[in-house]
Order: C-alpha cells, then sequence, then structure tokens
C-alpha cells in the first residue's frame, strides 16, 4: 500500500470510530488501531494497516501514529482528517474534519471496523488496555520474552523498542501464514519500485 493510501485508511479509520464512539479519546484510537491490524491478521491473513507495533506499557504502539496524535501541532500527515481536541484534566480527544470515506476499504476492512466499533463502542481505554495485555496474547507474550513486565509495573519503563512480530498470530495456520507471506512480499515487491 502506499504511503498516501495508508495515510487516507488511517484518517478515515480514526474518522469512523469517532463518528461512531463517543468522546474518542487519543488513547483509546491508537488501541483500536492495533486491534484493527491483530484482528483483520488472525481473521483474514492479511493486516489492515500493516503498521509496526512497539510493546510498551499500556499496549502496542505505532510510534510514529502515537507522535503524531500526541499534539494538535504534531499531526503532520492527519491534520487533513482530524484534530485533537483537549478536554477536562488536559485529556485528549480525536474529532474529525472530513466525512468518512470508504474508498481505501475493501468489504472485509468494513465488516472489521463495523464489528470492532460495536464491541468497543462503549469500552473506555482502561477496557481496550485490558484485551491488548490479555494473557496469551501477543503484547503479553512479548513483554514476557523479553522481561519487560516488572519494569512496566513498577514504572521504571513506559517504553519499550521491542517490535510484536504480528505473523505469529497465524504461524500455526498454513493458509493465513501463506496469505500473510504472500502480502508482505508483494509489499517488498511495491516498495521497491517506488520513487
Amino acid at each position: 500500500m502506499r504511503k498516501e493510501e495508508l495515510i487516507d485508511k488511517i484518517g478515515n479509520s480514526l474518522i469512523y470510530f469517532s463518528n461512531n464512539m463517543p468522546s474518542l479519546s487519543k488513547t483509546k484510537a491508537l488501541k483500536l488501531i492495533y486491534l484493527l491490524d491483530e484482528f483483520s491478521i488472525s481473521k483474514y491473513g492479511v493486516p489492515f494497516f500493516n503498521l509496526e507495533y512497539e510493546a510498551w506499557k499500556f499496549g502496542p504502539v505505532n510510534q510514529e501514529l502515537y507522535s503524531q496524535l500526541e499534539s494538535q501541532q504534531t499531526l503532520a500527515s492527519l491534520k487533513k482528517y482530524i484534530y485533537i481536541h483537549k478536554g477536562a484534566n488536559n485529556s485528549s480527544f480525536i474529532k474529525t474534519k472530513l466525512e468518512f470515506n470508504d474508498d481505501e476499504f475493501s468489504d472485509n476492512d468494513l465488516k472489521l471496523l463495523e464489528d470492532l466499533t460495536r464491541v468497543c463502542k462503549n469500552q473506555n481505554a482502561d477496557d481496550l488496555v485490558g484485551i491488548t495485555h490479555r494473557k496469551g496474547g501477543l503484547w503479553h507474550q512479548v513483554v514476557l520474552k523479553h522481561n519487560l513486565l516488572e519494569d512496566f509495573e513498577n514504572g521504571i519503563k513506559n517504553t519499550s523498542n521491542i517490535k510484536l512480530n504480528l505473523s505469529s498470530l497465524v504461524k500455526e495456520d498454513d493458509l493465513k501464514s501463506g496469505l500473510l507471506k504472500e502480502y508482505n512480499d508483494l509489499e517488498k515487491f511495491n516498495r521497491s519500485f517506488a520513487f
């Protein structure tokens, strides 16, 4: 997927969530973006966005997206789609600038957006932390493997640069593993010809 297409897909996903969830916080939005990739790979064998996520204290985070959502001034590529509204206690909420556009979405993508919205609509960011931190889940496995749990729990660390390998979600499923490998091979090929 070209960078412009990816930005459009992320921007419109945030618009969709903001339009369909009351008070979409920045933290909740980051969790939803990760869950779209995790659930898409688990269900279909292909990623929703194909972003890289690091194991941070409060769950898997794409560092670039986190930086863009950190403040109104750093929205960079997403400023066309959304803005950050500062609420009480300095909390940050996603607000939309455009109408939702589904041009970059497959039928499976739209179904996943609908399903995740239905399940998570009334959950807050802490509830979603529970989902991303579930025992046996990918974040939990990575944090245990790299001995990060104690440092996170004791406040010694809040972030790490340890990447989550989303392909491990389908390692037991030959069909989905094959689909993911083909997808990644095609992405590499496309990047090699990008100008």
